[in-house]
Order: C-alpha cells, then structure tokens, then sequence
C-alpha cells in the first residue's frame, strides 16, 4: 500500500531543511571571515608581512635564550605599577641518565623505536620561586623527510611503570630541527619535591630512522616567577584628579566579592587555544580583562562628560542613554613570537591596547 505525501508538507520541510543549511553555511562564511580579519589585524598590529607558520620553525636554543633574554628584561620594564613579580628563565644542559636507577622491565619496543634517557638536573636556589613554565628542548638530528615522526616521553619512576608526559606526532619535516616540549607538569613536581627526579625516557618512532644519535644537544628551560618589595611613590594629582578620585577611590576598579557595579573581571587568554595565534611564543598566556557591571549616578566616572551624561540621564531618560562600562586605560602586551622572515629566528614587539587596567563609566 503507498502512502501520499502532502506536497506541500514536504516543500515545507524541504524549505525548513534548505533554510537551516543555509544558516550552517553562511555561519561557516561568517567565522571564516572574522578569523582572516583577525589575521589581518595581527599582521597590522605587529608589522608582520604575513602570519608566521610555526610548523616550519627551526629556533636554535642559543637564539631562543638570547630572545627569550630579551623578552624579559621588556617585560620587566614594562611591567605596571604596583607589579611585583619578577620572572626569570633558568637553563639546565641534559645529561645522560642516572645508572643506578632500577625500575620495572618495560614492553619490548619496535625496531624502528630509537629510545633515549636523559637526566634533566633542575637546581633553582629561590626556594620562593614558583615554577611557571617548562620545557625541553632538543635537536632532532635526522634525515627523516616528508614522514610522521612519533615521540613518547616518559617521566621514570622507581620500582614502577614509567609515567607518560609527551605523546605527539611532529610532521612536515625537512631535515634537523629544533623541537620543544611542554613539560611544565613534571617539572613542577620536581620542584616541589614531591616527585623524585629521575630523568625522562624518550622514544622516537619512525621507519625511516637509522641514526644512532639522533638526539643531540638537549635542554631543559624553566620559567620562574617570585615577588618582590619594591617602594611605592605617591604621585601629586590635580584637583580636577582629586574630584574624580572622591567619585571613585580604587581607579584599578577591580571586581570583589558579588559586586553588580562597573568594575574589571579577569579573562584569561591562552594563545595556543586560539586559532591564528600558534607563532606566538611568549607569552604563553595572560589576563586581558574585560569590563562590565552597571553604572549609576555619578558613579566611577571616566571623565567630566560622563558626570554631565549621568546628571541628563538621571533628568530625563528618554534624552540620552546611561553611561556604560568601558575600559579606560589599556597597555601593550608584549608579543615574542617566530620571525616572519626568518623561522631561526625570534622578534619581539609590543601589541598596542591589549591588557585593561581601569574599568570606568562612560
């Protein structure tokens, strides 16, 4: 027995279906085009000719200490009043593993396996310093071209089964390359003393290998920060200073506990989460901040125009609009990321209008 179907039901659900698929698509159009405005505008921003392919990077650890150098001493003279954090980066050389270790037997390993154990010494006097980046970095000594290159590392534990850190797969190579690893995790571990440190176990996968040494010249690099007491100065202000001062006393208008009112709430940026970002090195992440809450009456004013807006709208609502709550101060960020030039090398630049500091009514 066959069933009709109501013609125009079926155009109807044709025309819902077609609809929606068009929303998808254009919504695919949309975000395509806002990422390549983006991309446009970070080129803009830090003098770029185009957005660095960080797949091609080849940074060897002498440019990356001597840039990495740089970038802090930048940092610590930009930092903003009142910042107390000093960060520093401590370098340690890899050496061969510890003999007397014993641990359990591991799984006989493929052939193509190149495994490799290396001692990671991490000797930081501070004791206040916290650790608040690691990683290793070493020269991948290979001919291996156009080929997936699997790599395994393993913190070494004793009288037990090695814990994994690393499990990625690099490509596109070409050649020797520079590589480097996250491994802030165990790193804090050792630091803290709460795991032994017995070195790092890594194992390099691959077909086509057939060097013997094909780890050459491993580093371990570990970014610290700590505090410390530096001697506010109290700057003159003006009256005019003084009267939007009365208004709103904390001009860091930082928010605390449920409060509804104009402040600045953190917003945690992490790079590597971000689509476009990959080449940037450093910083690894940072607070952007953003602004939000209501604005009342005279309250946290950004300037005298707001006052005079507040009083009209207090008047007369319909005549104008509220004061809102906006960022007014911002601060550059400063930017390490790979040269689009030249992927050995590092540059440094200041990107313009980045972090909020002061959230005020405007």
């Amino acid at each position: 027995m066959q069933h009709k179907v109501n013609s125009s039901f079926s155009d109807s659900v044709l025309e819902d279906f077609t609809e929606g698929y068009s929303h998808q698509v254009l919504d695919e159009y949309h975000d395509l085009d806002d990422l390549d405005n983006i991309k446009k505008s970070i080129v803009q921003a830090l003098g770029l000719k185009m957005i660095p392919d960080p797949s091609k990077a080849n940074v060897s650890q002498t440019e990356y200490e001597r840039a990495h150098g740089e970038y802090l001493r930048r940092l610590q003279m930009s930092r903003a009043f009142g910042d107390k954090k000093k960060r520093k980066l401590h370098t340690f050389i890899a050496t061969d593993i510890k003999k007397n270790i014993k641990r359990q037997k591991r799984d006989i390993f493929y052939d193509t396996d190149e495994i490799h154990e290396l001692y990671l010494p991490l000797n930081i006097k501070n004791d206040d310093a916290e650790v608040e980046h690691a990683n290793m970095r070493f020269l991948l000594d290979t001919n291996i071209k156009n080929n997936d290159v699997k790599i395994i590392i393993n913190s070494i534990e004793n009288d037990k089964l090695n814990e994994v850190v690393i499990d990625e797969i690099l490509s596109n190579f070409t050649g020797p390359r520079w590589i480097e690893f996250d491994i802030t995790s165990i790193v804090k571990l050792w630091h803290d003393n709460t795991t032994i440190n017995n070195g790092l176990e890594i194992i390099i996968s691959n077909n086509n290998i057939n060097n013997e040494n094909i780890i050459n010249n491993a580093y371990l690099n570990v970014f610290t920060v700590n505090e410390y007491n530096i001697n506010n100065k109290r700057k003159r202000r003006s009256p005019g200073d003084k009267f939007m001062s009365h208004n709103h006393r904390s001009r860091k208008s930082e928010c605390h506990g449920n409060n509804k009112k104009c402040c600045r709430h953190e917003m945690t940026v992490i790079f590597k989460d971000l689509k476009g970002f990959e080449f940037i090195v450093q910083p690894k992440s940072f607070d952007a901040g953003y602004c939000k809450g209501r604005c009342p009456p005279r309250y946290n004013p950004a300037h005298h125009h707001a006052v005079l807006q507040s009083l009209i709208w207090k008047d007369n609502r319909g005549k104008v609009p509220r004061p809102c709550c906006a960022p007014n101060k911002l601060t550059e960020l400063e930017i390490l990321f790979i040269d689009d030039n030249d992927s050995t090398k590092l540059k440094i630049s200041s990107w313009k209008n980045m972090k909020v500091l002061e959230c005020a009514c405007s």
